[in-house]
């Protein structure tokens, strides 16, 4: 994922420390752990601000089938008081 302004001002600041290697290493296990946040963009609904926790695919499923039922059962509500 592309990194916003701050993920490279620190991501420069750990290769300088570390290296190259070691210091993104090192950026990605802060970000993972939640000391780096707003690094990156993590998509529509994280925008790079890093407030979410890491979600695995399986979570992620689970929470869109939940928002799809909710949507539907809005929808529902919705025409019935037409």
């Amino acid at each position: 994922m592309p990194l916003t302004a701050k993920g490279e001002e620190i991501k420069s600041a750990l290769q300088k420390e570390y290296g190259e290697k070691k210091g993104e290493q090192v950026l990605y296990a802060g970000k993972n752990k939640g000391t780096f946040t707003g690094i990156d963009d993590d998509g529509p609904a994280g925008a790079g601000s890093g407030d979410l926790p890491h979600l695995d695919a399986e979570k992620i499923g689970r929470i869109m089938d939940a928002v799809s039922q909710l949507a539907h059962r809005f929808d529902s509500m919705c025409d019935r008081k037409k």
